[in-house]
């Protein structure tokens, strides 16, 4: 329960106490929901009956699928007060990752059958659906919609309007979940997890015949090194769009009333000072999301990145567990401190991560 609520103080340090407290409590249950050592195994199987009894108006299998229900009224009640579609947008997302996680439950015994090797070759050149597979599953267990609302949501009856928002909702969404994705996967890598986004996305990849940018003697389809670095630029890439597309529109979005124009009226005055405020608003909540959420992530020790400083490219474990991992971890970690230093780096720089491309290939495939 700490490590929720502190992620709701980093995550939303602009937004006032009832947002805190509201993604607090929803963390908390959305957390213990995917997790193993707070449900059992027949609470976890249950999940699969949420969402297709709340929508009929049936009976919860059980205690914890009423909780869910106690949670999705507050979410779906609290994000829509004063716009009911974005309650929606907030609740749909929460269904879809408590459908997520009991698909996840299922992958942790057996991946799909298209994800299997089959022994069939593909040209590259040729599409293979089965690739659009990680995309899909990670956005719904990542719940980034629900986490991207609750930026604008200043407090109750405060918020930046759907419509300064909506058309960025795919870049943030893909920020929020990648960030996640990357700054997590040394330790999903050291727990042996298959199932997670950067993992079935090579598998997709291998399965598609898609070759590698790193050819060897002993490997040409593409690797987990190919995946990680991809997702690396792309998430560095998405962070600088949506940096210019909030700051170039304080700007440009809105211009100024032609100069012949005498008869404007005062409402019309007030409300492009309001649109104005609220473009602000929504670059400044952004920013400050930014910064939380990647801090977040340092500093919390589940991940094992507290130690790292964010002047330099080292590493120096303090858990001996990892500490024979050092060679793979370490070039993981230069590399997840690379990120962050280009996303939190505001400006055009494009991320340099040939230095370490090129170090311990034997890892990378």
């Amino acid at each position: 329960m700490d490590i929720c609520a502190e992620s709701a103080e980093c995550f939303y340090t602009a937004c006032g106490y009832e947002t805190k407290l509201v993604m607090a409590i929803l963390t908390t249950v959305l957390v213990a929901t995917d997790d193993n050592n707070v449900l059992d195994p027949d609470q976890r199987r249950s999940l699969s009956y949420f969402s297709f009894n709340h929508i009929q108006n049936l009976p919860q299998v059980n205690g914890w699928c009423t909780a869910l229900t106690k949670g999705l009224k507050m979410c779906t009640e609290y994000f829509g007060s004063q716009d009911p579609l974005v309650g929606s947008l907030a609740a749909n997302n929460y269904m879809a990752f408590v459908d997520a996680c009991a698909q996840e439950l299922r992958l942790e015994h057996e991946l799909p059958i298209h994800l299997g090797n089959h022994g069939l070759s593909h040209p590259s050149s040729e599409q293979c659906t089965v690739e659009s597979f990680p995309n899909y599953f990670r956005d719904a267990t990542g719940v980034a919609l629900l986490y991207a609302v609750a930026i604008f949501k200043v407090s109750r009856n405060e918020e930046v309007p759907l419509r300064f928002w909506t058309a960025v909702i795919p870049d943030l969404t893909r920020v929020i979940t990648h960030i996640n994705d990357l700054l997590s996967s040394p330790k999903e890598v050291m727990a042996g997890e298959t199932w997670n986004y950067l993992a079935m996305k090579t598998q997709a990849k291998r399965q598609a015949g898609r070759p590698t940018n790193y050819k060897s003697k002993q490997n040409e389809l593409w690797t987990f090194r190919d995946t990680l670095c991809e997702t690396l630029e792309e998430t560095q890439r998405t962070a600088l769009a949506l940096d210019q597309a909030f700051t170039k529109c304080i700007r440009t979005d809105i211009q100024e009333f032609p100069a012949a124009t005498d008869d404007i009226t005062a409402g019309a005055k007030n409300e492009k000072h309001q649109a104005h405020q609220h473009i602000r608003s929504a670059a400044q909540l952004w920013t400050s999301f930014k910064y939380g959420y990647i801090s977040w992530h340092m500093n919390i020790g589940r991940y094992g990145l507290e130690q790292i400083p964010l002047d330099g490219y080292t590493f120096n474990p303090q858990k001996r567990s990892l500490w024979k991992h050092k060679s793979f971890y370490g070039i993981m970690i230069s590399l997840m401190v690379s990120l962050i230093l280009a996303i939190l780096r505001f400006g055009p720089t494009i991320l340099r991560l040939a230095p370490f491309y090129e170090v311990q290939r034997h890892y990378w495939g």
